[in-house]
């Protein structure tokens, strides 16, 4: 198979080049799409998935030989010998599926049976491969398949509405006649040689065993008891894929059997999420120089690694005198929260005793720490605060008094002006500069002016 050869040379590349550059290695393998495929879907029957996982109309074991169902061996017989090479321990097995045997007492009757796999979402993946496990439970050449017997792997991108065959398993003409013959795999190519009868077998309208098996050439496509593996392309660009197996073995030692479907290809890459900071608060619309105040940065998202698919994102909080053209840039730092420090499940960072020591009109930031690195995704909130100078105050009394002495007036040096003055025995102006002390009226003792 293509992904196993294509794995081992990547193996033999590999122990070349990782004593030079590992990053080159790497680098190649990009560049030459050597890299493993991911898994889509897979159905290993391992649990029983009828109802849940897929659709298999209509299950049966009439306890002699002709079954419909899911199987670890141990409860049907194989007329050459049991399957080996099944994945785990379960798989999916039929013989004579119209289960004319038991008169259709046990089974519905009905030679066709399918098995719908639940839809899977395929949006966005690229180079789709299914791969399979099939064999066969009788490989005499000369006592087997038939023109009717013939098994059928269907893929559907339009959410269900039309199929497209794509692996097909038919009775191989090489013993001259249309009975008794080896079951192979065929051609894709004629969408006509296999055709769905629900009223009995998969008979041909053109001559199917006259294509060469695909890829195989006569003969080497023969399937035996151990499990083979066989794949298909599946087109790009679909958004949902799904998955049908329809058989038909009318007749007992017509055994057939499959496991280990699977979806493989390119995941569609991650498309980072860029986090958000709504909002940004001050305890404060103005304080005075180095007078301390908190900040809160609210309505945070996406700040967590498993989230945006980046990083764990803190929030810094940055200071500007003027409106700055990117606020990741330049600025006054004023304080960072940590993502561990983040609270409110990770909706809120505060930071508090912020300071700032000249006075003048700030516009203050909230960004993301660290700066990410797409230039696109840089999100952030914005407040203003007003910082104002300290307050100069300054009164020279000049000595003490006596509490009959006349009451006078005092002079302050203030910086701004507009403040009010108070204390026993002091009358405010009005002025905010110059205040009246009436001795007599502040009582005997050191009395405070402020």
């Amino acid at each position: 198979m293509n992904k196993f050869s294509l794995f081992g040379y990547g193996q033999n590349f590999r122990g070349i080049l990782q004593w030079r550059c590992t990053g080159l290695f790497v680098l190649l393998l990009l560049l030459t799409g050597l890299l493993p495929a991911q898994t889509l879907w897979q159905e290993d029957f391992e649990t029983d998935g009828n109802g849940s996982r897929y659709t298999s109309v209509t299950e049966f074991n009439d306890g002699g030989n002709d079954h419909f169902q899911r199987t670890d061996g141990s409860d049907i017989t194989n007329a050459t010998g049991p399957y080996t090479g099944q994945s785990g321990t379960f798989y999916f097995a039929c013989e004579d599926t119209d289960d004319t045997d038991s008169g259709g007492s046990i089974g519905d009757g009905n030679d066709y049976k399918k098995i719908d796999f639940n839809q899977i979402n395929s949006t966005g993946w690229t180079n789709l491969q299914f791969s399979g496990l099939f064999a066969v439970g009788n490989s005499n050449p000369t006592n087997t398949y038939d023109y009717l017997d013939g098994a059928v792997v269907s893929y559907s991108t339009d959410g269900g509405s039309t199929y497209t065959q794509a692996l097909k398993f038919r009775y191989d003409n090489d013993q001259g006649d249309v009975f008794n013959e080896d079951l192979v795999v065929l051609d894709v190519i004629n969408q006509n040689c296999l055709i769905q009868n629900p009223n009995g077998g998969f008979p041909e309208t053109t001559d199917c065993d006259a294509e060469v098996p695909f890829p195989f050439t006569n003969g080497a496509g023969t399937l035996s008891q151990a499990f083979a593996a066989f794949t298909f392309n599946i087109p790009d660009g679909s958004t949902t894929l799904d998955i049908r197996i329809e058989l038909a073995f009318d007749a007992s030692n017509e055994e057939f059997a499959f496991d280990n479907f699977m979806i493989t290809g390119t995941e569609p890459p991650l498309i980072p999420v860029c986090p958000t900071v709504a909002s940004l608060m001050a305890s404060a619309s103005s304080v005075c120089d180095n007078e301390t105040f908190d900040l809160t940065a609210s309505g945070l998202a996406d700040l967590a690694s498993a989230d945006n698919m980046d990083m764990d994102y803190g929030i810094e909080f940055v200071s500007f005198t003027s409106t700055p053209g990117d606020p990741y840039t330049g600025g006054t730092s004023l304080g960072t929260v940590p993502f561990g420090s983040l609270t409110a499940g990770n909706t809120t960072a505060i930071l508090s005793s912020a300071s700032i020591m000249a006075s003048g009109n700030y516009e203050i930031y909230a960004i993301l720490s660290p700066a990410p690195a797409d230039m696109t995704c840089r999100p952030s909130a914005m407040t203003t605060l007003e910082i104002l100078a300290a307050p100069f105050v300054f009164i020279e009394v000049g000595g003490d008094f006596c509490d009959g002495d006349a009451p006078f007036t005092i002079d302050a040096a203030v910086g701004p002006t507009g403040g009010t003055f108070s204390g026993p025995g002091v009358t405010d102006n009005g002025n905010g500069v110059d205040l009246r002390v009436d001795p007599g009226a502040a009582g005997v003792g050191v009395r405070p002016i402020t």
